[in-house]
């Protein structure tokens, strides 16, 4: 998760160490309350008209999302969060799932063995040293044809704010979409947003990566326009 500007500690290292689990007691009744509603991840592959086999959610939390995903595709359902107190909590009410204890920027996973990675809400904690290693994780633990998945705000602008439970730690929107649409492999299919003020919106935004076809060969570009260098 990201640097404590004051103190030298990341935010990773924070949350795992505790803040994680505070979150999760401040947090639990309103996810709780809202579980089984949130849906609109199931709602895109329902869309997209795709059955995921394999599934990782990064910041799986209480696991709710991960618990719609198997209960309407009965996939492999993997989830890692800092907090031992949510993992805990979603080992306890959904026994189906297989869940960890961790950090994005390190995934206990072998190569291209999920269909699905997504992230709902976790980028934004996310130590900004970090970012370029948590996109590779996630590439490689993602199988080719699978799809990346964030949910998340996304600003006007990037922009960091205060986190008014503990000072020197912050959050960061932006459009983490970004990390991985770089990279010709990875095209967006699916997006569904709301604006919630005139500053932030969420979004669903749903990636799909296929390296076969990120980089055609030449002469067929060449085929396609007479004088390829003007």
């Amino acid at each position: 998760m990201v640097g404590h500007e004051t103190m030298g500690t990341s935010q990773k290292q924070i949350f795992l160490s505790g803040e994680g689990d505070a979150w999760f007691r401040r947090n639990q009744e309103t996810v709780e309350a809202k579980a089984e509603t949130d849906d609109v991840i199931v709602q895109a592959f329902r869309d997209l008209d795709y059955r995921p086999r394999t599934v990782l959610e990064v910041g799986c939390g209480l696991g709710q999302k991960l618990h719609l995903l198997h209960a309407a595709f009965r996939c492999v359902s993997c989830g890692i969060d800092p907090s031992r107190e949510a993992i805990a909590y979603a080992r306890t009410h959904y026994p189906d799932l297989s869940l960890v204890c961790g950090t994005a920027e390190k995934l206990p996973y072998e190569p291209f063995v999920f269909d699905v990675v997504f992230f709902a809400g976790c980028l934004v904690w996310c130590d900004r040293q970090d970012l370029f290693a948590i996109a590779a994780e996630a590439d490689r633990v993602l199988a080719e044809h699978g799809y990346l998945v964030i949910a998340d705000f996304q600003p006007n602008w990037p922009r960091r704010v205060v986190y008014e439970h503990r000072e020197g730690l912050f959050s960061w929107t932006m459009d983490y979409s970004r990390m991985w649409t770089w990279n010709p492999a990875y095209k967006e299919v699916w997006r569904r947003g709301r604006r919630s003020n005139q500053e932030d919106r969420s979004a669903i935004v749903v990636l799909h990566k296929c390296e076969a076809l990120a980089y055609p060969e030449a002469s067929r570009l060449y085929l396609q326009c007479p004088n390829p260098l003007m």
